[in-house]
């Protein structure tokens, strides 16, 4: 803290969620307090006033419910900077700045002393000289005043790139803008029903539990789970989507089995689609062999978005295919394919783009936002891959992409 500034409280608290009022604290300012203060729950503010300039470490404990004192001490250090004019910088310098002015005037005087004899010797010289200076200063004013209509012309040019550049960023900004207004506007939207529904459920459970019989409590603390993965799984997209365009998602492509990254997603859409009774065909080529060379992370998103996808819009008791081959192009192209409602062919053309995309609900009135479509895109995008989708309208709908193989 400043000079200015020596006067400094600490806040502190233990959490317990029990019995918070039946904790004990005890602080100390190391370099100010000689032992430690106690102090109670209700009293969890340290004040210290006119500080000296210093270093200071601020420590501070806290016992339990049951009056225990934990062995863990959290410390903050605090440096107190004293004034400027009692500080070592400030007396060099102001020994320096006399020791210059000392210096300057004793050069202003010689330097004027020479002047003054410069001055008397080109008197005589200037004179005999006078008519060729004229014209070489009008010389050098042509020659100044051409420098300036180009030096004038080229900053013309460069107001002119900046103004378009100005204007490019512009629009990019309010491009950006719009798409998060957007984004929220569909995170809010979707958030809300899920949060509702929870709290609708919380509330019948609260006056209804002990009156309900098991299996009836059972049920609806079911549904209370399955409204809280869908909404969990649209902040898990949210978070990616804000992390790629923040630039603070790291690409790290390694080599990995495409066997291997197929199963595990469908490890975690697997109770999604039992609950529908649906299964999955899976067709790799050579899958003893067939690997890409990709970031695991970013896929696992991608793969997992689309089966979720398909398992929303598909019908009970069917089947989701899953097909993966090698490419000449030296890229893996893998399939989702489900038998279900299709895609709106007026649709599939804005299905990738934020702006435009709307969402749609499930078979069974699952709920979505779109944006794990737009992320899947951003991450097949960071590998350099492609995304499309082919439908027809209730019989199926293939989602295809592209990933570069393993050398």
């Amino acid at each position: 803290i400043g000079p200015s500034q020596r006067d400094v409280a600490f806040t502190f608290a233990a959490l317990h969620y029990a019995a918070p009022h039946r904790i004990q604290y005890s602080y100390r300012l190391i370099g100010y307090d000689k032992k430690w203060i106690s102090t109670t729950a209700e009293n969890r503010v340290a004040k210290y006033t006119n500080l000296d300039g210093g270093q200071y470490t601020f420590a501070v404990k806290a016992t339990n419910s049951d009056g225990h004192w934990s062995k863990e001490i959290l410390k903050i250090q605090v440096v107190v900077v004293p004034p400027f004019y009692k500080t070592r910088w400030f007396l060099f310098g102001a020994i320096g700045v006399l020791l210059l002015l000392v210096y300057l005037f004793f050069r202003w005087r010689i330097n004027s002393e020479i002047r003054q004899k410069l001055i008397l010797a080109r008197k005589v010289e200037e004179r005999t000289r006078e008519i060729k200076k004229k014209n070489k200063q009008l010389q050098k004013i042509a020659e100044d005043l051409k420098e300036s209509n180009t030096l004038l012309e080229e900053r013309q040019q460069q107001v002119e790139e900046q103004s378009e550049e100005l204007a490019s960023q512009r629009d990019d900004l309010a491009l950006s803008n719009a798409t998060k207004d957007k984004l929220f506007s569909l995170v809010a939207h979707d958030l809300k029903n899920p949060f509702n529904v929870i709290l609708g459920y919380t509330d019948l459970l609260l006056v209804n539990f002990t009156k309900w019989k098991e299996e009836k409590n059972v049920y609806f603390l079911g549904l209370l789970k399955e409204t809280s993965e869908n909404a969990y799984r649209l902040l898990e997209n949210l978070l990616q989507w804000s992390r790629s365009q923040s630039g603070a998602l790291r690409f790290s492509p390694q080599v990995k089995k495409v066997e291997e990254v197929v199963k595990n997603s469908i490890d975690e859409v697997i109770g999604l689609a039992n609950k529908k009774e649906l299964h999955f065909d899976v067709q790799i080529e050579d899958k003893a062999r067939l690997a890409v060379n990709a970031d695991v992370n970013m896929l696992s998103v991608v793969l997992r978005n689309l089966l979720t996808n398909a398992i929303k819009f598909s019908n009970k008791k069917e089947q989701i295919i899953i097909c993966a081959s090698r490419l000449k192009t030296k890229f893996v192209q893998f399939e989702i394919r489900d038998k279900g409602v299709g895609i709106p062919r007026e649709k599939i053309y804005h299905i990738f783009d934020l702006n435009k995309t709307t969402s749609s609900s499930g078979t069974e009135g699952e709920k979505g936002t779109g944006l794990g479509l737009i992320l899947c895109k951003e991450f097949i995008d960071y590998h350099g891959g492609k995304i499309w989708v082919e439908s027809k309208p209730d019989q199926e709908t293939v989602f295809f992409f592209t990933i570069p193989a393993d050398k």
